[in-house]
């Protein structure tokens, strides 16, 4: 009945518990408690919300918060409220805006039996386009598809920290996801 009405997700992201106590306990902030390879967990879960949402054909998906900092629930920040950097969880949303467009094509994306990354293929304007994600807290690695020749790829991981997403040229079908890094692979 409406066919230009949008459907838009938003705040979308984790929050540790102790964000709370420090609400319950009237704002007094507790020590920072947030390991360093949280970002890359919470970056990882909003590249898979953003996989299955786009399945779903949701068309605005936001993530939830830009800056938060101990007594305003610092797990659910985009930056590092000690160094005023982005973390791991502003760069997989970047590496998705960037990479992805209304517009863009779903393809059928079938992986390996590996469970532990999920994927999903794009046609996009510029090419052929595969936004990887390791699920596990462990290494993860898949084989590219067949097609995937000369290839670029794009990765936020634990060992970008709050830098920006590493690129490299690809060589071979196999690639080795860290535990919870995002990747973007692209092809012609």
């Amino acid at each position: 009945m409406s066919p230009e009405t949008k459907t838009d997700l938003n705040e979308l992201g984790v929050i540790l518990p102790t964000d709370e106590l420090e609400n319950r306990d009237h704002g007094r902030p507790h020590p920072d408690r947030i390991p360093a390879l949280y970002w890359n967990a919470a970056g990882s879960l909003y590249a898979y919300l953003f996989v299955e949402l786009s399945k779903q054909g949701i068309d605005i998906i936001g993530e939830s918060q830009l800056v938060g900092y101990p007594s305003q629930f610092p797990s659910v920040s985009m930056m590092d409220w000690k160094n005023g950097k982005p973390n791991a969880r502003y760069w997989v949303l970047k590496l998705i805006k960037d990479n992805f467009h209304a517009g863009d094509k779903l393809v059928d994306t079938k992986l390996s039996s590996w469970s532990d990354v999920e994927g999903q293929g794009f046609e996009t304007s510029e090419g052929h386009k595969l936004l990887l994600l390791n699920k596990r807290n462990r290494e993860a690695a898949i084989t590219l598809p067949a097609e995937a020749t000369n290839y670029t790829v794009s990765v936020v991981d634990d060992a970008t920290g709050n830098d920006a997403p590493r690129m490299s040229q690809g060589n071979g079908n196999t690639l080795t996801l860290s535990p919870f890094a995002v990747a973007v692979v692209s092809w012609k």
